[in-house]
């Protein structure tokens, strides 16, 4: 078995996130768009002064996508850890 990207609206999306991770007869995944929800600040990173830094989250302006497979048999949650 083959599997393909999925190309969908949020496929250039920046900053997704994913809010719910449901399953049982489904797989239902709630993704959102992570805006930038505050000022622009200046902030210490690893001892550093790094200027420009916001705040991203879920805004009024954020899209969410609700995605809704029926009856998966395998489930693979990666996270993107850096550093």
């Amino acid at each position: 078995m083959s599997f393909e990207a999925l190309e969908a609206p949020f496929s250039s999306v920046e900053g997704l996130g994913c809010r719910n991770l449901l399953w049982g007869q489904r797989l239902v995944l709630d993704l959102f768009e992570y805006l930038q929800s505050g000022p622009a600040e200046n902030t210490d990173i690893a001892g550093e002064k790094v200027s420009g830094v916001y705040p991203i989250g879920l805004t009024e302006s954020s899209r969410i996508w609700r995605l809704t497979f029926e009856r998966p048999f395998a489930v693979e949650y990666v996270t993107n850890q850096s550093g």
